[in-house]
């Protein structure tokens, strides 16, 4: 960050951009005519993009100016120079809310004059009335996918379109293998929009296809139906297996258990997905090896992955448990875990949230794994769907500074500025924010 006032600068160099942002508000603005010439030519000397946040009349030689711009991208380097609208047009994407009919835009008129702002979204347009500084909500029907909602066109994109997204309508196969059923998970299950529950009796002449195995309380499965299974949880389905007095561990290579002994009464606390408390329950006595806990004692629920499935042991009686009115609950996360499927709310994020996943297609279409903060407003593409992320607030629109910077990945933030007026201050944290965001995206 180069300032130009009574002399030149360099108030920050290699700084994240969160410190930059508090260096830009930090400075003070002035009236002074400043030599915005030899700022363009102290940033020329340091890589990476310009941004000149000035009025272009308070330079000492504005023409000199221009022509200093000009040259510089001739020559191949980016210099992006924010005007402050002469027509007040300025405005923004504030907020985005999703519900499972309809998703609605918030959108702030930030001119010092009352205006009419159209949003669009496909087909589709709703036009808002709004004072100076004042907000409003406008609301669109929900098609499925994603969809986008945009305004015009302002000199500042990264809040003039707004992204959402909603879950894969597909619906899950779950399986009951069982000779007497379970009917307080068959009524939970029944109560899963995005599940289709059928139950069969072993043995099994052929195992079905099925997103989802439950394995009930019966030694009547035969061995090369379990390895059946097992195989196709390898390849990404889910697989629960209810512990019962008699469970064989060495028939399933996906538990790690060991030391089966007899049902224990016993108290258990569920921790995950959901919080219950179950008393007096029957527990199956076992060791665990490499597997997570759901609950207190750790025995009652374990989790287990098996190549690119996820096992569950559901070691405790059903029918305690199932008169709870968390107990549907608990089986929707469970499945939707096992089939990567998300609600809305994990699918619309802010800007600044982070994914986890082995494959992520960033809105730039280049392609990441593991962690990744959603810097940039649009679509991201992983493994567990269509993720969505916005600038939902007014303050986001002209700062960035919550969005807490990763150490690792700091991006150097080279801006040469003329502080003359406060609306240049509040220009220079705006495109600091779109710059990194769209213009630094791969580089992060």
């Amino acid at each position: 960050m180069i300032l130009a006032g009574e002399s030149l600068r360099v108030v920050g160099e290699q700084v994240p951009r969160g410190r930059a942002s508090s260096l830009i508000r930090g400075a003070d603005a002035t009236g002074e005519k400043t030599d915005v010439v030899a700022a363009l030519d102290r940033a020329s000397a340091l890589e990476g993009s310009i941004v000149l946040a000035s009025d272009g009349d308070q330079s000492t030689d504005r023409s000199s100016a221009e022509a200093r711009v000009a040259a510089l991208r001739d020559a191949g380097r980016e210099v992006l120079v924010p005007r402050l609208e002469e027509n007040g047009q300025r405005h923004a994407i504030t907020g985005v809310s999703v519900s499972p009919e309809s998703f609605g835009v918030e959108v702030a008129n930030l001119a010092e004059r009352p205006r009419n702002i159209t949003v669009t979204s496909g087909n589709a347009s709703r036009t808002l009335s709004l004072l100076p500084n004042a907000s409003a909500s406008a609301e669109f029907a929900a098609s499925g996918g994603t969809q986008v909602a945009s305004l015009p066109e302002d000199g500042v994109p990264a809040d003039n379109t707004a992204h959402v997204s909603y879950p894969d309508e597909e619906q899950a196969d779950v399986i009951h293998v069982s000779n007497s059923g379970d009917r307080f998970l068959e009524t939970a299950v029944q109560q899963i929009s995005f599940t289709d529950y059928r139950m069969v009796e072993p043995p099994l002449d052929s195992v079905p296809e099925a997103d989802i195995y439950v394995v009930g309380r019966t030694d009547r499965v035969l061995s090369e139906s379990i390895t059946e299974i097992e195989e196709r949880t390898e390849d990404g389905s889910g697989l629960v297996v209810m512990g019962r007095e008699g469970l064989r561990p060495d028939r399933y290579d996906s538990l790690d258990i060991s030391d089966v002994g007899n049902l224990e009464k016993t108290d258990v606390e569920v921790r995950e997905p959901v919080r219950a408390s179950v008393s007096n329950t029957s527990v199956l006595s076992v060791s665990s090896g490499q597997g997570s806990s759901l609950s207190r004692p750790r025995r009652a629920l374990l989790r287990f992955s098996h190549g690119d499935g996820e096992v569950l042991l559901f070691n405790m009686n059903s029918s305690d448990f199932g008169p709870s009115f968390v107990y549907p609950v608990f089986w929707k996360r469970v499945f939707q875990d096992m089939v990567e499927r998300q609600e809305i709310p994990d699918l619309n994020r802010e800007t600044g949230s982070t994914l986890n996943s082995t494959r992520i297609e960033l809105p730039s279409g280049q392609e990441r794994s593991g962690f990744v903060r959603m810097r940039s407003p649009g679509i991201y593409n992983a493994s567990g769907g269509l993720y969505a992320a916005n600038l939902e607030s007014r303050d986001e629109s002209v700062d960035e500074t919550d969005i807490p910077p990763d150490r690792s990945q700091s991006t150097t933030v080279k801006t040469e500025r003329n502080l003359q007026s406060v609306a240049a201050v509040a220009l220079a944290v705006l495109v600091l924010g779109e710059l990194a965001a769209l213009r630094r995206l791969g580089e992060l």
